[in-house]
């Protein structure tokens, strides 16, 4: 993709791995943390319960996401050429869209194409 910066979309994805580092370690500690909670009565498991179930559901999300940065910045490193390409399509993805996510996939009409695929 001509005019990018390459380097700029890498230091955006490094913060954001950054992040989701942290964020990762965090959610493991309160996962942790709700496992060793004494439970009383039942409105006590329901509480736990639930929060355990939507930090493991915080985990998986941010662990695919982190998945996509990594391929991503991979493909900075291995394939310059590909990075802001779409791989359904092989047209350019939207500066606009890689600005909000720098490791996008696929172009926006693309991406409609694979998330009505998946449900």
């Amino acid at each position: 993709m001509e005019n990018l910066n390459l380097e700029q979309f890498k230091e955006l994805l490094e913060n954001r791995k950054e992040s989701i580092l942290e964020n990762l370690n965090s959610l493991k500690i309160s996962l942790n943390n709700l496992s060793q909670v004494d439970i009383c009565d039942d409105g006590d498991f329901a509480s736990i319960s639930i929060d355990s179930h939507t930090d493991q559901m915080l985990v998986s999300l941010q662990e695919k996401e982190l998945e996509e940065i990594e391929e991503a910045l991979s493909k900075l490193v291995n394939e310059p050429e590909d990075f802001g390409v779409c791989e359904m399509c092989s047209e350019d993805i939207q500066f606009e869209r890689l600005e909000i996510k720098p490791h996008a996939k696929y172009c926006r009409t693309c991406r409609d194409i694979a998330e009505k695929n998946q449900k």
